[in-house]
């Protein structure tokens, strides 16, 4: 995207529709009703962009304390459910699950030709300065956030430190699947540290205080 340099969000948010414009391209010539959710971060630096559409989510793991960076899209969330009705939609429980127009069970997503005018790849984007404590960030698909909470999470990644990312990964799925996820289930696991250890560096052999302080800003948000 042309305002990836100049506008990470800008460039996130166009690359998305972008992308769903190519599928439902090939969705129309095969008569395809698929659709996906996505997430995408972003390190730049010591800021971290993190873009999402659906209920895909990426937390942070900051000195043992677990911060979620992205909001799910439900339509469970009177904020969405507004934002469908302003779309010509509407949300409809089916045995007990809020689906838009009785079909999908997230309120933003890739695809879905059907309903291609209610659900759209309308991205969120979420900045964060990112701090000396962090550790891991990480980012899964639904199937693993329906049976384990942000905290379950953080407990598992720091049972496993010095164990590798990888490592990390499998246990969390395998930890899903345990608990009888019934949906995809995706991890990705990223340790930030050996990342900021190499940024700070790079800025500064030994970083002052003054600098230290740089990179203690809180989470911003942008849409």
């Amino acid at each position: 995207q042309s305002t990836y340099s100049s506008n990470l969000a800008s460039a996130l948010q166009s690359a998305y529709y972008e992308a769903n414009s190519e599928f439902l391209k090939v969705a129309e010539r095969l008569r395809l009703h698929d659709g996906s959710t996505g997430i995408t971060a972003v390190l730049r630096g010591m800021k971290l962009t993190v873009a999402n559409v659906g209920d895909c989510r990426a937390v942070l793991l900051r000195g043992g304390v677990t911060k979620q960076i992205t909001v799910d899209h439900k339509p469970t969330d009177p904020i969405e459910q507004k934002r469908i009705a302003g779309l010509g939609g509407s949300v409809v429980y089916c045995m007990g699950v809020a689906r838009v127009n009785g079909v999908l069970a997230v309120s933003r997503a890739f695809g879905n030709r059907t309903i291609r005018q209610v659900i759209r790849p309308d991205a969120d984007v979420f900045t964060v300065n990112l701090q000396l404590e962090d550790d891991y960030l990480i980012q899964a698909s639904d199937g693993m956030w329906d049976v384990l909470r942000n905290k379950d999470v953080s407990d598992i990644v720091y049972s496993l430190d010095g164990a590798g990312p990888q490592r990390i990964a499998q246990e969390l799925v395998s930890a899903a699947l345990a608990r009888g996820t019934s949906d995809n289930t995706t991890a990705m696991v990223i340790q930030l540290s050996p990342y900021i250890s190499r940024q700070l560096k790079m800025t500064h052999n030994s970083p002052s205080q003054e600098f230290r302080k740089q990179f203690t800003g809180t989470e911003s948000k942008s849409y």
